[in-house]
């Protein structure tokens, strides 16, 4: 007769999952060897900051599912005992439990076991932090935070969230954008609605902010730009930190004109946000003090080299900067003297590789001003700044 093993995890009474006996506690999943379901027991006493040693690995003989119905603890440790689903026949370990406890059975199809196997499709895949995704899509697929999600892992979920949470993890395994399956991604603190048509906002444009905000530190009330405003991430964060602030998000994508102004009222900043239509700076009302962007700079003959995600998903029109990436970067430059109040500043994201050809192209614009690249929070040249 097949042979399995169900990890059981280790806690005190009146654990999280709603099982109430004496250090063990926790049904988590059946695996076909033991050492899988030892380690499903000790990942799932990780999650909830228990040390990887406080597991219990019991054998069962018989195809699952079972559930714990009675348990014991001693001083050397807990036994168990425990039951098929739907039958009233026990299967008992090699060492029954002399004073059983009765407990609550638990679901074996539980969030916590449906999570795994996610993580366990992504990782298959080649999908990186899977266990970290796999649990984004569970919270997208039911409409919770993780908080939430994990309080509720020793629960069925209904089966309507578990088609959802399937639709959401083939789409993934196709490497669409984990961004574009949640709708949003989390920029500078605040969330940004994302999806196909956009690019979805990196950790390392977080810097093209902080550089610009200290590029209008002291400036009173100070007019911004955000040029190729995609999401608006630039331009609601700018508009969020500094609120005296007018931004004005400029792009030619109609998809991202409408990204922006939603995340803008969601921020409550509409009115400070100036969603416009325009070519780089052609449609720019006014003189500004300081122009951000996150211009496309990757180059053309590098993009079918990116991840999948982005070769195959995200808009190459947010992507292609030309032959060396720079093309639409210089364009900005020449156009930007004309549209900066005096002592005004460019913050401009490129590639680490770009520094010295893009701190050329700026003083060739601007000779008398001063130039030069600041680092992102991994240490490598990501901004250019322009100070005239």
């Amino acid at each position: 007769m097949k042979r399995t093993y169900l990890g059981l995890v280790h806690k005190d009474a009146g654990s999280d999952y709603g099982v109430s006996f004496p250090d063990l506690s926790g049904c988590v999943t059946a695996g076909a060897t033991l050492e899988e379901a030892r380690e499903m027991a000790a990942e799932e006493c990780c999650v909830w900051g228990q040390s990887r040693a406080n597991t219990r690995v019991a054998c069962l003989h018989g195809p699952p599912p079972y559930a714990i119905t009675r348990a014991e603890h001693s001083v050397h440790g807990g036994t168990a005992m425990m039951t098929r689903l739907g039958s009233a026949a026990r299967r008992r370990p090699t060492s029954p439990p002399s004073a059983p406890t009765a407990v609550t059975a638990i679901p074996m199809h539980t969030l916590s076991t449906l999570v795994r196997k996610t993580a366990r499709r992504l990782e298959a895949a080649g999908v990186g932090d899977a266990r970290i995704e796999a649990d984004l899509i569970w919270t997208t697929a039911l409409g919770v935070d993780r908080a939430a999600l994990y309080a509720a892992f020793s629960e069925a979920p209904h089966p309507d969230a578990e088609r959802r949470a399937d639709s959401l993890c083939e789409r993934r395994l196709n490497r669409e954008p984990l961004a574009y399956l949640m709708g949003e991604r989390e920029f500078y603190g605040i969330p940004i609605a994302v999806g196909p048509g956009v690019l979805v906002p990196r950790t390392e444009t977080e810097s093209v902010v902080e550089q610009t905000l200290r590029l209008v530190e002291g400036v009173a009330a100070p007019a911004l730009a955000d040029v190729g405003c995609g999401s608006g991430a630039i331009a609601v964060a700018l508009a969020v930190a500094r609120p005296d602030a007018v931004v004005y998000a400029l792009d030619v994508a109609p998809r991202a004109l409408e990204l922006t102004a939603r995340n803008a009222a969601a921020q409550g900043v509409s009115d400070r946000v100036r969603v416009i239509e325009s070519d780089l700076l052609a449609a720019l009302p006014c003189e500004v003090n300081a122009v951000a962007a996150n211009l496309p700079y990757v180059a053309s003959a590098e993009i079918p080299l990116l991840e999948p995600e982005v070769s195959r998903f995200e808009p190459r029109e947010a992507l292609d900067g030309g032959e060396d990436g720079l093309d639409l970067v210089r364009r900005l430059l020449a156009e930007a003297g004309e549209r900066l109040r005096p002592g005004g500043a460019l913050a401009l994201e490129i590639d680490p590789r770009q520094s010295a050809a893009a701190q050329s192209a700026a003083r060739g614009c601007f000779p008398a001003a001063r130039v030069r690249v600041k680092r992102d929070l991994a240490g490598r040249d990501r901004v250019l700044v322009v100070r005239t």
